[in-house]
């Protein structure tokens, strides 16, 4: 039977006295530490300060080094009308 094991959340949340994450705007990832033989995915999610607001992960991606686990890649993107002021991130994994 399959593991299914979630990481995080991991945070994050606009500097104070900088700019909230707006529309089309992009954060790259790289988080590791995790075991060799899973199926990942990530996932985030927008505290709800706006009407409407919508994350989207892009690019996952995998990297392998010669020994430990692999190093995960990706991109979130503001895809929504809307600035987000703090979002959680997960990482899903399955183990066979």
């Amino acid at each position: 039977m399959a593991i299914l094991r979630v990481h995080g959340p991991f945070t994050w949340t606009r500097p104070i006295g900088e700019n909230a994450f707006e529309p089309g705007e992009e954060h790259a990832w790289f988080v590791r530490g995790f075991t060799l033989s899973m199926v990942y995915q990530a996932s985030a999610h927008p505290r709800q300060d706006q009407t409407v607001q919508q994350l989207a992960v892009l690019s996952l991606s995998t990297t392998y080094e010669h020994t430990g686990g692999p190093l995960l890649n990706f991109v979130v993107r503001n895809v929504g009308p809307s600035a987000v002021f703090s979002y959680r991130l997960f990482v899903t994994g399955v183990e066979p």
